[in-house]
């Protein structure tokens, strides 16, 4: 993962609702009509990006398609149910998770790091797990000190002597920078506060309650998806190599669908996933100042797009760009899923932007 949040930001209890609940709250049950979105599809598709799936729910109502292709050489088309890496997205599964084991009275969010994490140094004293939910502990970014070294197993050790042997950023709390650290030191967090592996805690606890059935820690239900990238100036798409899912882990390893992130931000803001209380924590966080113009959550940007509140978070990950965006004024959701990552363009979030727009009350 390289920037998550352009222009200024890097590339988941036990206490649970009803599963027959959950699994009612998340399904959509008519279709819907979004002006426009095949000339919105066409234009992405122009642009290079091989393949685009596009999912956009209102209130009750449910629109799901894919454009384009999975393999360019064999012109194999896009399936609206092909699985994506998602990227960053991955951030909002964690942070639910971290709040999940809160409401089950297993950790708390103000709890100090170390109480979870004693191997780290006494510089780390003062991070509290909710400075990691909002990027304001300091970290700096493993991913960005591995440099060309992203391709082999790395294990948690690893990383872990990695993310402690750089010095912090600022002190704890006094500002915001964009850190994948601190999102796989939650993922440890989660593992030790549940005393089972976070992948199965995910599958656990979300993934299967919710009938997410095309959502998982990628390459546990089968190989890891593989994407494109995009010369932008020639127009010329390259497969890429996979980042190894060791290193992505609680910051960016998750597999799934478009259709399923609307399932998943459904059963998010609805209370199925978390309780709304804890949903209104992860939409408060920090507030907005010069170095983060949207205000910051708990993996969520709290945002507007033409005055409209918008709440949001997108991923990149080799070979692959999501964004996924929820309108609460309107109960509108849209994901969008590219298979094409790109330097230094951001695809994914103009394709949601135009959506968004066509889809104006």
């Amino acid at each position: 993962m390289r920037r998550a949040l352009v222009p200024f930001l890097l590339v988941f209890s036990l206490v649970s609702a009803p599963l027959a609940a959950r699994q009612h709250a998340v399904r959509a049950s008519a279709p819907l009509a979004v002006p426009g979105i095949d000339a919105i599809a066409q234009h992405a598709l122009d642009q290079g990006i091989p393949g685009v799936i596009i999912s956009v729910k209102k209130r009750n109502a449910y629109f799901h398609k894919a454009w384009g292709f999975s393999d360019t050489d064999a012109h194999v088309a896009r399936r609206d149910d092909d699985v994506f890496q998602v990227g960053s997205v991955t951030k909002q599964f964690t942070a639910a998770a971290i709040l999940r084991l809160e409401e089950a009275g297993k950790l708390h969010v103000f709890d100090r790091i170390r109480t979870w994490l004693p191997e780290l140094d006494a510089r780390f004293d003062a991070i509290t797990i909710e400075q990691l939910l909002t990027h304001t502990a300091g970290l700096g970014d493993y991913l960005a000190d591995l440099g060309t070294d992203l391709f082999a197993t790395k294990s948690e050790r690893e990383i872990l002597a990695l993310i402690a042997s750089k010095n912090l950023l600022f002190a704890p709390g006094s500002h915001w920078s964009y850190s994948n650290s601190g999102y796989y030191l939650l993922g440890v967090i989660v593992e030790r506060a549940a005393n089972e592996p976070y992948d199965q805690f995910l599958r656990d606890t979300f993934f299967t309650p919710l009938g997410l059935d095309r959502t998982s820690y990628c390459g546990t239900n089968g190989p890891v998806p593989s994407g494109y990238y995009l010369d932008v100036p020639s127009g010329a798409t390259v497969p890429m190599p996979n980042l190894d899912v060791s290193i992505l882990y609680s910051a960016g390893g998750i597999c799934s669908t478009a259709n399923d992130l609307l399932r998943w931000n459904h059963a998010l803001v609805s209370g199925a996933a978390i309780s709304t209380a804890s949903y209104a924590r992860m939409t408060t966080g920090v507030r907005p100042t010069e170095e983060r113009p949207p205000g910051y959550g708990y993996a969520l940007v709290i945002d507007r797009l033409d005055g409209r509140r918008w709440i949001w978070h997108n991923g990149i990950v080799f070979g692959f760009q999501t964004h996924l965006a929820w309108f609460p004024d309107e109960d509108l959701t849209i994901a969008v899923s590219i298979d094409v990552d790109a330097v230094p363009s951001e695809l994914a979030t103009p394709i949601a932007i135009d959506v968004a727009r066509a889809m104006a009350p």
